[in-house]
């Protein structure tokens, strides 16, 4: 049986290239035009997703070109893939380092995000880490986000989740009974916790960078492969 080890992208993998790349360049473009300023084109647009994630469209919430046409009336282009070395820049510490590492191990990689496939794929593609990381999970192919559960349900056995926010990555691996793993520091900013999960809730592992992650990968395949084995028996 082969498994699969799942990547949160933004604050994990890239520091996050479509709000880094295009959204904000896109805005500043705006309000230079409009005269405005950033905040002022954004923050009803934030606060427009807030309401549909507190009311429970996690799908909507994070589908900014919907978003950004209702609440400023303006068409909002996807971006293209850009130039690769520009992408480089924004790729997590350590994490081009630990590569070989990664694949020379018997499991598959895949992506767990809360960005639509057309705002993540680019940059993806870009490095050319389509080839390693597929499926790319996002909440327009799914119909959820996380921190559903259901965001694995098309993943097979999934050894561990690698992620940054606990509000997200952490509580979705656990509702899933998947190794949670906290890689680097916790993402900070507005929290959004579903209100039913517990407040408190902790992964599994805390690793402070990818360096830790082949050794940790390896140990936990071995443990899960004992216990597999255990059941069959």
């Amino acid at each position: 049986m082969r498994y699969t080890v799942t990547f949160d992208l933004d604050g994990t993998l890239m520091r996050s290239p479509f709000w880094r790349l295009h959204l904000r360049p896109w805005l500043e473009r705006v309000a230079q035009a409009q005269r405005a300023t950033v905040e002022d084109l954004w923050n009803p647009v934030d606060q427009a997703a807030d309401a549909l994630w507190r009311a429970g469209d996690w799908v909507g919430a994070f589908a900014w070109g919907a978003l950004i046409e209702k609440t400023l009336g303006m068409a909002f282009p996807n971006p293209q893939v850009p130039d690769p070395r520009t992408v480089r820049t924004l790729v997590m510490p350590y994490v081009v380092e630990t590569l070989p590492q990664l694949l020379r191990l018997p499991v598959r990689y895949a992506v767990v995000t809360n960005g639509f496939y057309a705002y993540q794929a680019p940059y993806l593609q870009a490095l050319g880490w389509l080839d390693w990381l597929s499926p790319v999970i996002t909440p327009d192919r799914v119909g959820t986000a996380k921190p559903d559960p259901r965001v694995f349900c098309r993943l097979g056995p999934v050894l561990c989740h690698v992620g940054d926010r606990p509000d997200h990555d952490t509580v979705a691996a656990r509702r899933a009974g998947v190794v949670a793993i906290q890689c680097g520091p916790r993402a900070t900013g507005r929290d959004r916790m579903d209100r039913l999960a517990n407040g408190h809730i902790q992964p599994d592992w805390d690793i402070e960078d990818f360096r830790e992650l082949p050794q940790l990968i390896q140990r936990l395949l071995a443990q899960r492969t004992r216990r597999d084995d255990a059941f069959r028996r």
